[in-house]
């Protein structure tokens, strides 16, 4: 069985839909009968995405771990310049048509849309893309799928927002993307509140899903991969003391994940006397670097602001941390709540509809709304004071991680999914 994935970054680009399709496609490859494609941009850093300017990998063919993955350039030709990238993605979005409208999401990966639409050897019985909201690569799927006659299977990993109709739901469901999801064969989803959102915009918009259209697989977790982490050696490397507690983020700095309002709210928790140390790692953005211009000398002090850090770090982090906040509105699952409670470490999340799902609140994590810093100060100082009821909690997603979330067995339902498409 043939397969093409289609995603918008790849290895070593980091981020949760990133590390979910790499681990599937190489499951995928490794099993016996497949042959696993894997077509995708060549930007690094998410803000390559739309800005030409920013980090990228080198354009090349190359096979790594089965996996035969071809990088497409962002911004070819003509389109190199921002101004002319960005305008020509303003035009488009204006224009009437649905072609046109979808075509005007990053990235402009026009190669990719070229071979899609002129290769007469690309042929695949399987082609799952992800995810919103860059469609141009939802339509590019859709078009290959449909001259070739291959299944057509979404990851829309989709990001609800903290309530319905703000900026972020806006972003991740426009009109346009209900046709994707009404053309598709089968949408994978992360949680139920995930396909019942989908299926009321559908719906909104005068089409039926089905909910048999839909299939649940979560992100998960390789145990044998999460152990090893020394929290002693991180302190040690990073020059904070044994008896200075943690507070730490793991993820892509933007103000969506709700970055920008940690550091608020630990503002908040310093102020009220609060003792403890900001650990944040992940990628930096432009957003990000505007907004950490504004804080104060006095906070910069207190924050350890670490870039993309190697495994051996994240695992030492997640060992040396106290509690792991993320209260994000602008994820469609969460990889960093899992590793950390794999860790026993209790976690803050956001309060809507998918974190729901994930975080049960006070029994493994808090639930607070996106936007209220005094909620994620007052239940940080709370875990730590009370250390007892952090380790509860801990323990309680330590074992609901162990329990549900392992990779073999979500990954066995992508396996059975496409199996089932192909046989059907």
């Amino acid at each position: 069985m043939k397969i093409l994935y289609i995603i918008q970054r790849y290895h070593p680009a980091g981020g949760g839909a990133e590390i979910s399709i790499k681990i599937q496609a190489e499951y995928i490859a490794s099993r016996p009968g497949y042959q696993v494609d894997l077509w995708t941009s060549n930007a690094l850093d998410i803000d390559a995405l739309w800005d030409v300017n920013k980090a990228k990998v080198k354009e090349k063919s190359e096979v790594v771990n089965k996996v035969n993955v071809k990088r497409f350039r962002v911004a070819p030709l003509l389109f190199s310049n921002n101004l002319v990238n960005k305008g020509l993605r303003f035009i488009l979005r204006r224009l009437p048509s649905w072609d046109s409208k979808t075509l005007s999401t990053p990235p402009t990966v026009f190669g990719m849309l070229w071979r899609a639409l002129t290769d007469r050897t690309a042929r695949y019985d399987v082609i799952h893309v992800t995810s919103s909201p860059y469609y141009i690569l939802f339509y590019i799927a859709l078009k290959l799928a449909k001259r070739t006659g291959a299944k057509l299977v979404i990851s829309p990993k989709i990001h609800m927002g903290h309530k319905k109709g703000d900026l972020t739901y806006q972003t991740y469901f426009k009109k346009e993307s209900v046709r994707f999801y009404q053309e598709a064969d089968k949408i994978i989803v992360q949680t139920y509140a995930a396909r019942n959102v989908i299926i009321e915009f559908a719906k909104e918009h005068g089409v039926d899903l089905p909910e048999g259209k839909f299939v649940k697989s979560t992100m998960g977790i390789y145990p044998s991969e999460l152990k090893g982490g020394d929290g002693a050696r991180f302190r040690e490397k990073y020059e904070i003391p044994e008896d200075m507690p943690i507070v730490f983020y793991i993820g892509a700095k933007v103000s969506g994940k709700g970055a920008f309002n940690l550091i608020r709210a630990m503002e908040k928790f310093w102020a009220d006397g609060g003792k403890a140390r900001l650990v944040m790692a992940g990628s930096h953005t432009v957003e990000f670097d505007k907004f950490w211009e504004r804080v104060s000398p006095e906070t910069k002090k207190k924050v350890s602001l670490l870039g993309f850090i190697d495994e051996q770090d994240k695992l030492d982090l997640l060992d040396a941390g106290d509690v792991f906040s993320m209260v994000s509105r602008s994820d469609s699952f969460g990889i960093s709540y899992l590793e950390a409670w794999f860790y026993g470490k209790p976690v803050l999340g956001c309060d809507n509809k998918i974190m729901r799902e994930v975080i049960d609140d006070k029994v493994d994590g808090y639930l607070v709304p996106f936007d209220d810093l005094d909620g994620i100060a007052e239940k940080i100082k709370y875990l730590l004071d009370n250390s007892d009821v952090a380790r509860k909690l801990g323990k309680a997603g330590q074992e609901k991680v162990m329990k549900k979330y392992k990779w073999e067995d979500q990954l066995k339902i992508i396996d059975d999914t496409y199996k089932s498409l192909v046989a059907d």
